[in-house]
């Protein structure tokens, strides 16, 4: 029987240089615990000219809202205070004190409470422009803040996002809601995003006046276009990369990751998380990608990126198609590599069908790498609770502790 090789790339593929992407903590950092003026700004311009003059049925909110997910007071960061009380006590005490006036003793009692909401309203505002919007703060205070958030159980901004969900249905009756959402989606493809637009257009005096931001948005056509091609780097930086040495091994790619570099493998990637070119409409609820159908000047649109949620918001078929076509990718594979993806508890819709991968067949085997040396090395049983399938299939699965590509194409060619 011939063997057919299939590739699961994920963010940890694409985090070294020459890219540097974000992944993991870093893109919650960057996603969900970082109040962006400068982005919000450029955003309010982008969408003056495609907002409507006056409300209809189901329509968009006639003015754009700089909101953040979290407030000072919005029931979300009481949640997030209290989780960070009750995860790491001396981080809690280390943001407000000595910046509160209070003793060891009251921080003790706030602690004891913060469950409950009992902060003042002060404290809340203290922790608030430590944990949000410290992005001028000294580096003891911003690593305080990383370690704070780090201490945090990954899961603990699980339903602020969700919660906002419903509100592309109704924009303009739930218009606070929607900008939320619009605007931790534009965070999202920024954090990945902005890196690419730095190095693509480099040296360009636009950027360098306008801003990234303001740049990138005044021109997205163009931007999505330049930095959809994996080969914007050059040869030369894409030399080093697990992509170019892996390329032409594998009969298909799937492709957690929103970027185009996963293209130089050879076999066309299936992006079953969305990507930088494709952009959603909350008007006619469709998805598209606009380097086949450029942008209007008048057109409403906002990234279509299926982000660090367990939740995944279902709304038009191009987003069923994906996962068909992972599936259909899979039913023919032999052999799954699994390459800087850790079936994380917020995608249990694709450890779900890889799981079901597994255990169909005997003949087929999955080749689980793991670069991570900080942490306890993996075991097959151990890949068999992320897939949560039974530990008898633990034979079909090989994990790989070494961060070296070239075990990775030995083991292809064995």
């Amino acid at each position: 029987m011939s063997r057919n090789l299939c590739l699961l790339a994920g963010a940890g593929a694409e985090a070294d240089e020459p890219y540097s992407l974000p992944c993991g903590d870093a893109f919650t950092w960057n996603t969900c615990y970082t109040n962006n003026d400068e982005l919000y700004d450029a955003l309010g311009a982008f969408y003056a000219g495609r907002l409507p003059k006056k409300s209809r049925q189901r329509d968009l909110p006639l003015t754009y809202q700089p909101l953040f997910l979290y407030t000072k007071n919005n029931p979300e960061f009481k949640k997030l205070v209290a989780a960070i009380a009750r995860e790491d006590d001396q981080a809690f005490k280390d943001l407000l004190y000595p910046s509160a006036n209070m003793s060891e003793k009251k921080l003790d009692e706030l602690i004891k409470n913060a469950e409950n909401y009992t902060l003042n309203e002060k404290d809340y505002g203290t922790i608030f422009d430590q944990v949000i919007t410290s992005t001028g703060a000294s580096e003891a205070s911003r690593n305080l803040v990383v370690r704070t958030l780090c201490a945090l159980p990954r899961d603990s901004y699980f339903g602020t996002i969700e919660t906002y969900f419903s509100s592309i249905l109704s924009p303009a009756r739930r218009n606070q809601q929607f900008w939320k959402l619009i605007n931790y989606y534009w965070s999202a493809f920024f954090a990945v995003a902005r890196p690419l637009i730095n190095k693509a257009f480099e040296g360009d005096k636009r950027l360098e006046d306008e801003g990234p931001y303001s740049f990138a948005l005044q021109n997205l056509n163009e931007v999505v276009s330049k930095i959809r091609k994996p080969d914007f780097f050059g040869e030369a930086q894409l030399l080093s990369t697990y992509y170019w040495q892996l390329r032409g091994h594998f009969d298909s790619v799937i492709t957690t990751n929103y970027t185009s570099l996963s293209h130089v493998l050879g076999a066309e990637p299936i992006h079953v998380s969305g990507a930088l070119w494709r952009f959603e409409s909350p008007e006619s609820l469709t998805v598209r990608d606009i380097t086949d159908e450029a942008l209007r000047d008048d057109e409403f649109i906002f990234p279509y990126l299926l982000t660090q949620v367990p939740i995944k918001p279902i709304i038009c078929d191009s987003q069923v198609k994906d996962l068909v076509d992972m599936e259909d990718a899979l039913a023919k594979a032999t052999d799954l590599v699994v390459l800087g993806y850790s079936f994380c508890e917020n995608d249990a819709h694709i450890a779900s069908i890889v799981g079901s991968w597994v255990t169909e067949r005997d003949a087929r085997r999955l080749h689980f790498f793991y670069y991570d040396q900080t942490e306890k090395a993996p075991t097959a049983e151990s890949v068999c609770d992320l897939l949560r399938i039974r530990h008898d299939y633990s034979g079909r699965i090989y994990t790989y502790r070494s961060s070296s590509i070239k075990q990775v194409i030995s083991s292809l060619k064995d």
